[in-house]
């Protein structure tokens, strides 16, 4: 197969080997997942409430070498291990896994949870005549306000 193999395009120049395979073998639609469709890893069959936390931890920069103690420790995950997993623990190759895939998606729906709820309060804040700001104004934003000259005053 060619280093830089495309399923849908690669039919057009293929070698004329390629073009001898059965069209079903040729064809094969690429497998791409779904961030929305289930995931079935150990860390995704846990309580949302366990993944949650642990996404949580990991935002916070705890490590593996202390994530796996914790989260192996937590009765409801014993409790999914046993029933679904043999027992087995989580284990790094567990965790690097949901890092790169569960916890990703993670971020991304908070991302967008996030977005949405700033678009709406946008769009109330229109909608009401009133200016949206970001971040509402702080008391130090005031005191700043207040040491600052009026436009009318020379420095």
């Amino acid at each position: 197969m060619q280093a830089n193999h495309h399923p849908f395009r690669d039919h057009l120049s293929a070698p004329d080997a390629d073009r001898n395979r059965p069209e079903a073998d040729r064809f094969k639609p690429m497998q791409v997942r779904n961030m929305f469709s289930s995931r079935t890893g150990k860390i995704a069959c846990l309580p949302e409430e366990i993944r949650d936390e642990l996404n949580d931890r990991m935002i916070n920069g705890i490590k593996g070498p202390e994530l796996l103690p914790w989260l192996n420790s937590q009765p409801e995950v014993r409790d999914v291990l046993t029933r679904c997993f043999g027992g087995r623990d989580i284990n790094h190759q567990n965790l690097s896994a949901w890092r790169r895939g569960g916890f990703r998606d993670w971020l991304f729906r908070r991302e967008m949870q996030i977005v949405s709820f700033h678009a709406y309060a946008a769009r109330s804040a229109a909608a009401a005549g009133q200016p949206y700001q970001l971040h509402p104004p702080t008391p130090a934003d005031d005191l700043s306000r207040d040491s600052r000259p009026d436009q009318g005053e020379l420095l």
